[in-house]
């Protein structure tokens, strides 16, 4: 017998017998529990264990989504993330001098989130744990179902594992929304092709449509975005570093206005398409540009030979979004087109130093709070408008 203990923030009893009408003796609780405290529970009970645990198995969508709101938006994992679902044979609650509740589980174990725990596991063991604040304040929706009854827990196991919900991006992808999109960037390389379906897992083979989205939504001008309802005089483009489905749900708002013949959006969906190619290389020029070596970034990843391996979001979409200075329509194989025209003699050394700067001094060298921060991206736009103006006049 094996007890688990865990700490709740709340806890609310739901009344299972007489939901289900079986003489069986059982309990149901809702309750939140620490992030870090889901680690040590078993999931013999689970249809699968971590699959990225198992030899051969690659990380899939979901374990990356996961990892990114963790890393990105932890603030809001309780409600990006549908929770944990534990069976035990008995339950004891127990609230201690201080007035915080404890839970002590006979015989627990994980039958849904087993993915879950295993990312969460991987985040806070890694190094990016060191930029998580707090990280032990933040909480996982949990369900708790108690029943010594035998084989109930497997046949929960099966039944809330039966039914994948549908992602936003797969109902996207499935109504053609992402069609032109695509066809435009394969204007520029015929080999690229959008993830438009959560199967579409290999990264080699599939652009993160998703991340795509937000790279396009932090270089659209401003007066662009002001046009779609955004009227806000303090509009900023911090929201474009985590908030994927916020993008996602733009370009679908974009894409139906248009194809309604709204005249109004014509032209910021006509720059979704133009600037997509542009976009996609310079998020993946940034993402691994040795030019940050020397900076001494600790959150930045390197190869063993030192070779730069991945710049964090936070630091890059600062950056990207500043870009939008460079933003203009040209002319282009004879059609005049929205594309990303970086002067030739710009110095990406003078962004790399003013995004270390705000990195270390506005952020406090957490690259999480970079990329929330409008200090940060309004410090970097300053830089290529500056650069643009001392351009203009020699």
């Amino acid at each position: 017998m094996k007890t688990t203990v865990l700490p709740v923030q709340f806890i609310h009893d739901i009344n299972a017998k007489e939901n289900t009408n079986t003489k069986d003796n059982i309990e149901r609780w809702i309750c939140q529990v620490p992030i870090d405290s889901i680690n040590n529970i078993d999931t013999y009970e689970n249809l699968r264990s971590y699959l990225a645990d198992v030899k051969g198995k690659a990380k899939t969508g979901v374990h990356k989504a996961i990892e990114e709101t963790l890393i990105n938006n932890i603030e809001y994992f309780s409600l990006l993330n549908g929770g944990i679902v534990i069976t035990a044979e008995k339950c004891l609650i127990h609230t201690r001098n201080d007035g915080c509740k404890i839970i002590k589980l006979r015989n627990a174990s994980i039958i849904n989130g087993a993915q879950t725990q295993g990312s969460i596991g991987e985040v806070l063991s890694s190094d990016q744990a060191d930029f998580i604040d707090n990280y032990g304040d933040y909480h996982i929706l949990t369900e708790i179902i108690i029943s010594d009854t035998p084989g109930l827990a497997a046949e929960i196991a099966c039944s809330r594992n039966y039914q994948n919900n549908v992602s936003n991006i797969s109902m996207v992808g499935k109504k053609g929304k992402l069609d032109e999109l695509e066809k435009n960037i394969q204007y520029y390389d015929s080999s690229l092709k959008l993830r438009k379906s959560e199967t579409d897992t290999d990264d080699e083979e599939f652009i993160n449509t998703e991340k795509l989205l937000q790279v396009i939504a932090a270089l659209t001008p401003i007066n662009m975005m002001k046009t779609i309802g955004n009227k806000r005089n303090d509009y900023n483009k911090t929201f474009t570093y985590n908030q994927k489905a916020k993008c996602l749900k733009l370009f679908e708002n974009i894409w139906g206005m248009n194809n309604v013949g709204d005249k109004s959006i014509k032209s910021i969906y006509q720059f979704y398409l133009d600037i997509a190619y542009d976009a996609y290389r310079l998020y993946n020029h940034w993402k691994v540009n040795q030019k940050f070596s020397g900076t001494k970034i600790h959150s930045i990843e390197k190869e063993k030979n030192g070779k730069v391996k991945n710049v964090p979001d936070g630091i890059v979409f600062p950056i990207i979004s500043a870009y939008t200075t460079f933003v203009e329509q040209i002319r282009f194989k004879g059609k005049i087109r929205w594309r990303i025209c970086t002067p030739e003699n710009f110095n990406e050394l003078f962004l790399i130093k003013s995004a270390k700067t705000s990195y270390t001094d506005i952020a406090k060298s957490n690259p999480n709070l970079m990329g929330k921060s409008k200090s940060c991206y309004s410090s970097l736009q300053s830089v290529t408008e500056m650069y643009n103006q001392m351009h203009d006049l020699g």
